[in-house]
């Protein structure tokens, strides 16, 4: 297992976009979106998300690779770059992940600081992560019967829909 842990470090470090790919990161945890991230490193969101996941070919030929029982030198090769290169692609993932959790943690804390000189703070804080308990729900009641006069509130709304007397067009014929 160990052993497995250092040839996977070794792969990562031997990675020749390792450095844009630390700097996305970087970014990523500076809050930026990955898309932005990828744009301040130098490549395109595309090509970011090739850095993230295998070409579909590229996993038919690894499970053809992988499920065949007598492979050809040359075989045993591809097989070795496709993992490595899926390796790559499973830890920019992560650490890709990892770098979202990162800023997460790190504007949490800001807010929390920030809820420390001004209630509201902690307040739209407790909002966001607990609607269900802390969102203000105004609920009217009432009980009985309602009555209403329809002739008034068609003329209240007559006269409303007129505004500057230019438009003469009746809501209810009853009001009258």
């Amino acid at each position: 297992m160990e052993t497995d842990k250092i040839l996977i470090e070794n792969i990562i470090n031997k990675d020749p976009s390792k450095e844009v790919k630390d700097l996305i990161i970087k970014k990523i945890e500076d809050g930026q979106t990955f898309k932005d991230a990828c744009v301040l490193a130098g490549i395109s969101e595309t090509t970011g998300h090739r850095l993230k996941a295998l070409r579909d070919e590229d996993k038919e030929r690894l499970n053809i690779l992988t499920e065949k029982k007598d492979k050809s030198k040359d075989e045993v090769i591809e097989l070795k770059k496709l993992n490595e290169k899926k390796i790559l692609c499973e830890s920019f993932e992560s650490r890709v992940e990892a770098g979202i959790i990162k800023y997460k943690e790190k504007l949490i804390n800001t807010l929390n600081m920030g809820s420390l000189k001004d209630f509201r703070a902690g307040l739209a804080i407790l909002r966001v992560r607990f609607p269900a308990e802390w969102n203000v729900v105004k609920r009217i009641e009432h009980s009985g019967k309602v009555e209403t006069n329809t002739k008034e509130i068609a003329e209240l709304l007559q006269a409303i829909y007129r505004g500057d007397g230019s438009k003469k067009t009746r809501i209810c014929p009853e009001a009258s």
